[in-house]
């Protein structure tokens, strides 16, 4: 297993290096077929946690499909330069609270890899483009092509509170965060769709479990920030297709706008099913094996 360091806080500011080693009731001999029975009986999600191991099956979560053991990979599994899919860098701005970018690549069976991830505070539009456009570099040297950029459509807003008035609705007002985006990245950004339900779902679709035992949504276990937030996201109370918006969603924001991008989502489009209802239904058709 990967060691790692823990953050550190105002009360423990070397807080040391700890390691997870998950351990199952069936690694362990001394236990009886009592405890296996007891441990069958639980209520599923309880079961999937206590027995499994997955305690990403959490009741309330907002995704609850989501599995480390499926939906989490090591880089060296699926490295850059096999990517060689449709990639794209998607953004939610923030400077007081965090601003977060997540670079994804679609794969040509439909399957999308978050490869990498920013997660910070105290950043002005200009040194978040800065520090995107050096992470991009290398792999933008290799492959010729700028990589696409869709982000927050908030980022049109000037920073006076205003909207400029243009023939292009999608140019970049000067004085806005998109606008400082395009000026150090060379290129224009793209407005992000922001309808959260019908983002949420297209998600939903990403990680469910197909025929082939395969979901299409994969996160390098180096996006630390992606694989602790999105697992724990709340059902908001009075919507149970969105996420609480109190919880820590700009991580999640960001992915939502690159995947709806990715698998060509727009607003008026019928919503992906549900997984009551995918589940429901008898698939009749099976995709190619081996995907990576």
């Amino acid at each position: 297993e990967v060691p790692f360091k823990m953050k550190p806080t105002k009360e423990e500011k070397n807080r040391g290096v700890r390691v997870y080693i998950p351990a199952k009731a069936t690694d362990n001999p001394s236990l009886g077929d009592e405890y296996s029975d007891n441990l069958d009986s639980l209520p599923e999600a309880l079961r999937d946690a206590m027995r499994d191991g997955n305690w990403d099956v959490l009741s309330g979560v907002r995704f609850s499909s989501w599995n480390t053991q499926y939906h989490v990979i090591k880089p060296e599994e699926l490295p850059i330069p096999m990517l060689t899919g449709q990639k794209v860098i998607c953004v939610d701005y923030g400077f007081s609270a965090p601003f977060a970018a997540v670079w994804l690549c679609k794969l040509g069976d439909g399957l999308v890899v978050a490869y990498r991830e920013l997660y910070k505070t105290g950043l002005t539009a200009t040194q978040q483009a800065e520090m995107i456009r050096d992470l991009s570099a290398e792999e933008e040297a290799i492959s010729g092509d700028k990589i696409p950029i869709v982000m927050d459509p908030a980022m049109w807003r000037r920073n006076d509170g205003g909207v400029a008035k243009s023939h292009d609705p999608d140019a970049p007002p000067v004085g806005s965060p998109a606008h400082d985006y395009q000026t150090v990245l060379g290129r224009r950004p793209i407005r992000g769709v922001n309808a959260r339900v019908h983002g949420w779902a297209v998600i939903d679709e990403l990680l469910r479990m197909r025929d082939d035992g395969f979901p299409r949504f994969l996160s390098y276990d180096t996006n630390r920030d992606l694989i602790k937030f999105l697992p724990s996201a709340p059902r908001d109370k009075s919507n149970p297709e969105d996420i609480d918006t109190h919880c820590e969603d700009h991580i999640l924001d960001a992915v939502r706008y690159g995947a709806m991008w990715l698998t060509g989502r727009r607003v008026g489009e019928a919503l992906p099913p549900s997984p009551a209802q995918l589940y429901a239904t008898d698939f009749t058709s099976h995709l190619t094996e081996a995907r990576w």
